[in-house]
């Protein structure tokens, strides 16, 4: 993981079952409401292979969100379950 106090952005390695398991949403969800992701990079299966992993990895680059669009954010978001519901 590499977090960059300047531009607050994260890079971080996680295993691929993060993106897709249903189970884990409330990590994509905790993710999505505090950060701007600027891209999910799927690596090859091989990737780790040589330190004995054989796990499918993915690269997230997220940049933090400000306050105030960190709460414009969570306004929209309410708006929107309010009307869907």
């Amino acid at each position: 993981m590499i977090y960059s106090v300047e531009t607050k952005a994260l890079e971080i390695v996680l295993p691929e079952g993060i993106f897709n398991n249903p189970s884990l949403a409330y990590v994509r969800e905790y993710c999505e409401d505090r950060a701007f992701i600027r891209v999910v990079v799927s690596l090859p299966h091989e990737t780790f292979f040589s330190s004995g992993a054989s796990i499918k990895a993915s690269l997230l680059f997220m940049q933090k969100f400000t306050e105030k669009k960190r709460k414009s954010l969570m306004h929209y978001k309410q708006c929107y379950w309010q009307t869907a519901n």
